[in-house]
């Protein structure tokens, strides 16, 4: 499992070429997906709002393979991704901001998707606890979701989502049955580590979440059903947070 802690801006910081790149974010993301790869991750998670993103792209379905279909722009992130995914052969959650239906009801949402090894979506999940200026521009989500892995079912959170609805907490955890949540996140509070390891004690679930590293970003991590950290970084440089989980 590997966590991404990745802020905006900082692309240099992860590869210098990655400066002259047309979205250089997106180039210093998908180097750090490589590097997990290589690793050895199979499972990859990366932050909240760290692709620079300056427009909303579609809400995919699951199912979809943007990566393979004709009907995906080339040059979307989400295409872009998902070809990743099925190139390194990994599960790889990406936080994106989305846009659904038609003007002049057009709804935009902080969207988080997992892909498969192919590259196919395989779950979508909108932010559901928006926060602070997201209010007045997204729309929140109202679900909570899961996909099957070998590591069982994971769901799928959004930063502030992990003190949201209990209703909906509770039903990802109880009635989906999810083992593992993935959280991209944007917190920049103190003390961050320590709502992360609550939220996976209080549930019971093995929680991994790949946060921002801008000032003053607490740190991400990879936390047991305990609560106890398997892994975990508190830094504002952009770094890579890996733990094993075992299978069920």
């Amino acid at each position: 499992m590997a966590a991404i802690q990745y802020g905006t801006g900082q692309a240099a910081l992860v590869k210098s070429s990655c400066s002259n790149a047309v979205n250089p974010d997106l180039c210093a993301v998908m180097e750090l997906i490589k590097q997990a790869q290589a690793a050895g991750a199979a499972f990859v998670v990366t932050s909240e709002y760290g692709l620079g993103q300056t427009y909303y792209e579609p809400l995919p379905a699951k199912g979809d393979n943007p990566g393979t279909s004709a009907a995906w722009p080339q040059d979307a992130f989400i295409t872009i991704l998902s070809k990743q995914a099925d190139t390194l052969n990994l599960y790889l959650v990406i936080n994106v901001l989305t846009q659904s239906g038609a003007n002049p009801n057009v709804s935009y949402h902080n969207t988080e998707i997992a892909f498969d090894p192919t590259g196919k979506v395989v779950a979508v999940h909108n932010k559901f606890n928006l926060f602070g200026g997201e209010t007045q521009s997204l729309t929140a989500g109202n679900d909570v979701v899961t996909f099957d892995t070998p590591l069982g079912k994971l769901g799928l959170l959004i930063c502030a989502d992990i003190y949201g609805s209990s209703t909906l907490l509770s039903k990802l955890a109880n009635t989906l049955k999810a083992r593992v949540v993935l959280v991209s996140s944007y917190w920049t509070v103190s003390n961050s580590v320590s709502w992360y390891k609550s939220y996976a004690k209080k549930w019971a679930m093995y929680t991994v979440v790949s946060n921002t590293t801008h000032s003053p970003g607490q740190g991400g991590g990879v936390y047991d059903p305990s609560g106890a950290a398997l892994a975990q970084k508190i830094q504002t440089s952009p770094t890579i947070v890996y733990a094993s989980i075992p299978t069920p």
